[in-house]
C-alpha cells in the first residue's frame, strides 16, 4: 500500500536589530521550541515533523545545526520551516554572541496549519555586565568557579537565556549579557558545597554593584538507599534539595531543571546502594530516591563539617 503523507508546511521567520544601530545583527543563534503538542497528532505527527526539519533549507539565515537552531544571516534573519500548527517560542541561544544584548522578552508566537508567520523585527538592548569574586570562607579567591546568572522566578529559567561565567587566578568573574529585572547569581566550584542564589537587582539607570560571592567546603554528603528488607539497592537515582528552595534559582518549590542537577547533582547509586551526592552546606534539607515507578523523600538536617552519611529506604 502507498500512503500520501503531507509533511507540515508552517514558516516562522524574522530578524534581530540592535536598538543602539538599528543594524541588523548577525550570527545570532536561534531557537524554537515548541510550547504544546496535539495529543491526537501521535507519532505521525512527530515523524512528520522530524522529516520536514531534515528537508528544511533553513533559507535566510537558515544555517541549521544539529541542535535545531539557526543562525541569523547578514540581513539578521532566521526562518524555521516545516513547523505543525501549535505554539512556540524563539529563545536566543546563551552563547559569546548573544552576551552583546540583554535577553528579550519572551518572543511567543501561534502558527496555523500551513500558515507563514513573520514577527518582523526583534529589537536587541545592549546587554548589563556584572563583576566579582568568588571566594572562600577565608576570603581568598578560587580559580575555575562556575557563575551561574537566572533571571529571577521559574518561569523566567525557563523562558529566558541563562549566563555563565568562569573566575579567574584570583577568583575575578564577569558575567555578560544581562537585562534590566532581578538576576539570581549563584557559583559552584568542585570542592566546595554549593554557594547560594544571590539576588542581583538590574536598572536602567545605575550600574550594578560588584558582587563577592562566598563558598564553603561545607559536609560531603553520601547515601545509602535500601529496599525494604534493608538490603542494598542499586540503580537508584538520589538528590538533595534545601528546603523551601528550587534548587536552579533559589525560588520556592521544587522543579528539578537542568542547573538544579548541575549544582545539586543526581546519579544512580552503586551495587553496595552507595551514591556519593556532593558537598552542601548545614541547613534543612529533603533527600530523594526514585527508581522507575519507586519514589521516597524524608527531610534531613545536615550539621557540622566532615562527611554525613544519609540512608533512606525505597521499596
Amino acid at each position: 500500500l502507498v500512503h500520501n503523507i503531507a509533511l507540515p508546511e508552517g514558516v516562522v521567520a524574522g530578524r534581530f536589530v540592535a536598538r543602539e544601530t538599528g543594524e541588523p545583527v548577525m550570527g545570532l543563534r536561534v531557537r524554537l521550541e515548541r510550547l504544546d503538542r496535539s495529543a491526537e497528532a501521535g507519532l505521525l505527527s512527530g515523524l512528520t515533523s522530524q522529516l520536514s526539519r531534515g528537508m528544511s533549507t533553513g533559507l535566510t539565515g537558515g544555517g541549521g545545526r544539529r541542535d535545531g537552531a539557526r543562525t541569523t544571516g547578514r540581513d539578521g534573519g532566521f526562518r524555521f520551516t516545516g513547523l505543525d500548527e501549535g505554539r512556540y517560542r524563539l529563545v536566543l541561544v546563551a552563547d559569546a554572541r548573544s552576551s552583546d544584548f540583554a535577553p528579550p522578552a519572551s518572543l511567543e508566537v501561534r502558527v496555523g496549519e500551513n500558515e507563514t508567520v513573520d514577527v518582523g523585527d526583534v529589537v536587541l538592548d545592549p546587554g548589563r555586565v556584572v563583576t566579582g569574586r568568588v571566594v572562600d570562607e577565608a576570603g581568598e579567591g578560587i580559580d575555575g568557579a562556575e557563575v551561574f546568572a537566572t533571571p529571577d522566578g521559574v518561569e523566567g529559567v525557563k523562558g529566558r537565556m541563562p549566563r555563565r561565567a568562569r573566575s579567574g587566578a584570583d577568583g575575578g568573574f564577569e558575567v555578560r549579557g544581562l537585562g534590566p529585572g532581578n538576576w539570581r547569581v549563584r557559583p559552584s566550584a568542585p570542592g566546595f558545597a554549593a554557594g547560594r542564589a544571590s539576588v542581583l537587582e538590574i536598572d536602567d539607570e545605575q550600574e550594578p554593584d560588584e558582587m563577592e560571592l562566598t563558598l564553603a567546603r561545607g559536609l560531603l554528603v553520601e547515601v545509602r538507599v535500601v529496599d525494604g528488607n534493608g538490603l542494598p539497592r542499586a540503580g537508584v537515582t538520589a538528590f538533595l534539595q534545601r528546603v523551601g528552595e528550587d534548587a536552579a534559582s533559589g525560588a520556592p518549590g521544587g522543579s528539578q531543571s537542568f542547573l538544579a542537577r548541575f549544582f545539586d547533582g543526581s546519579s544512580a547509586t552503586d551495587e553496595d546502594g552507595l551514591l556519593a551526592l556532593g558537598r552542601f552546606e548545614p541547613g534543612d534539607f529533603e533527600l530523594r530516591a526514585t527508581q522507575g515507578f519507586s519514589s521516597a523523600r524524608r527531610q534531613v538536617i545536615l550539621a557540622g563539617a566532615g562527611t554525613a552519611r544519609l540512608e533512606i529506604t525505597l521499596k
